[in-house]
């Protein structure tokens, strides 16, 4: 399989999961990309390095980070907006507490480790 082949089996995301925990971070180029293995990020970290140089190279690759992900921001406590009839005219509920009219249910947000998978923490 050449090179160009083994690029383009790599699978990458966009968004961190159990699945697609090892990233790599280019300020430059496509932000946050998430792959399955840390073999599949360091096989592509040869490619976002390389477009760093030009005729030297940008200071901005030492900006290039890889990791890990093990937690992710997630929604906690997740309140729907109750019926329209249980708020009065002021955006408050029979319970005290405010709601703005385009707010379609409150919550709180944490750090929550990502879902195990295989066995993984």
């Amino acid at each position: 399989m050449t090179d160009s082949q083994k690029q383009s089996a790599i699978v990458r995301d966009w968004k961190p999961s159990a699945e697609f925990r090892y990233f790599i971070y280019d300020p430059n180029g496509d932000g946050f990309t998430y792959y399955r293995s840390a073999a599949d990020r360091d096989a592509d970290s040869t490619n976002i390095i390389a477009q760093y140089c030009d005729d030297g190279w940008d200071e901005d690759v030492e900006n290039i980070v890889a990791g890990e992900i093990s937690h992710t921001c997630e929604k906690t406590n997740v309140r729907a907006r109750p019926p329209e009839d249980e708020i009065d005219g002021e955006g408050y509920d029979q319970d005290g507490d405010y709601w703005a009219e385009e707010w379609d249910y409150k919550c709180g947000y944490e750090l929550l480790p990502l879902a195990a998978q295989g066995g993984d923490v």
